[in-house]
């Protein structure tokens, strides 16, 4: 029987980072339907209670390994943000950092998490809750880059928002799918032009 499930309070913070440290690896290893709590626990050195201290169950576990990487590159964004770039430059930013700097294990984990969601509905509805943030914060930024001026007031933040996302989890299948990424200067020159499209006139 599952522990009952109890939010973690901040003197955790270290007891959290390994259990997801360690969930990652073996997710990326095992898949998702391979992963057990149990590896989980032995992998970080800890007991199956400290999940449950800290966790609701494995799907919670798999989606905040991803969602612990998607606050790291809003946090760049909002750094890159507060040094004067532009919304245009960040989104333009984000675009070169797919390829310049990918990381598999987040890509193995994106994908995970599809996986997981097709086969449990459970698990399919927080994945639309994480996809459904992930998405409003995209949309954030779009109305942030209209009030810079960078995209034209006619665009929709929502519609460029779910472009976006559709671009990333698209270009994330392909890539674990072993297609290799494109050239890093033709796909920053793309996405520039791009980007001058929805560019005020």
């Amino acid at each position: 029987m599952v522990p009952p499930y109890e939010p973690t309070s901040a003197v955790d913070t270290t007891t959290r980072e390994r259990l997801l440290d360690a969930a990652a690896e073996v997710f990326c290893e095992r898949g998702y339907e391979g992963t057990t709590v149990a590896e989980v626990a032995r992998r970080a050195g800890l007991t199956t209670g400290a999940i449950y201290a800290n966790f609701r169950d494995k799907a919670e576990l798999l989606l905040k390994t991803i969602e612990r990487s998607s606050a790291g590159v809003v946090a760049d964004m909002e750094t890159a943000r507060s040094k004067g770039l532009s919304a245009a430059d960040r989104l333009l930013l984000m675009a070169r950092l797919m390829i310049a700097d990918p990381d598999e294990t987040e890509r193995r984990l994106f994908i995970e998490m599809f996986a997981a969601a097709r086969r449990d509905p459970d698990v399919g509805a927080r994945v639309a809750q994480a996809l459904t943030a992930m998405q409003a914060e995209l949309a954030r930024m779009m109305e942030r880059a209209k009030s810079d001026g960078d995209v034209a007031p006619e665009w929709d933040a929502k519609v460029l928002a779910r472009f976006c996302l559709s671009l990333g989890v698209g270009f994330t299948h392909l890539a674990v799918a072993g297609l290799p990424d494109p050239d890093p200067d033709q796909w920053s020159a793309l996405t520039e032009r791009m980007l001058a499209a929805i560019h005020p006139q």
